[in-house]
């Protein structure tokens, strides 16, 4: 999906919802991830939080090697279990996400590191 940055936010959180929607119904999400990605699109699309949308961008920046699985899980768990219509859980998330997410890059890092080694 391509969001046009002419186009309100609201039009932005409705198409998101839409698919949701869609993606729960057919069972590719569970209730449970489907209100998290919506209090997700609410505050970083309506109540624009950009710390936590950076947090989130860099979490997706790179994709998952298998030796991030574990801290991939432990991140999704963590915001679906968090309520994110309290302000101080939201600063808690934000705090262990960011942690887990500088966590993962080192991983990833290094990853990259010993193959370009090796391949020397």
């Amino acid at each position: 999906m391509i969001i046009d940055h002419k186009n309100r936010p609201e039009k932005w959180y409705t198409e998101l919802a839409r698919i949701i929607g869609i993606l729960q119904v057919k069972g590719r999400l569970k209730p449970e991830e489907a209100r998290c990605l919506l209090d997700i699109i609410d505050l970083v699309i309506i109540q624009q939080d950009l710390e936590l949308f950076h947090i989130l961008e860099e979490f997706t920046e790179h994709e998952s090697v298998p030796e991030t699985y574990e801290i991939d899980e432990i991140i999704k768990a963590t915001l679906v279990a968090t309520n994110l219509k309290q302000p101080e859980s939201i600063k808690q998330l934000k705090a262990v996400v960011q942690e887990l997410v500088r966590e993962r890059t080192r991983i990833q890092n290094k990853q990259r590191e010993d193959e370009n080694e090796y391949l020397v």
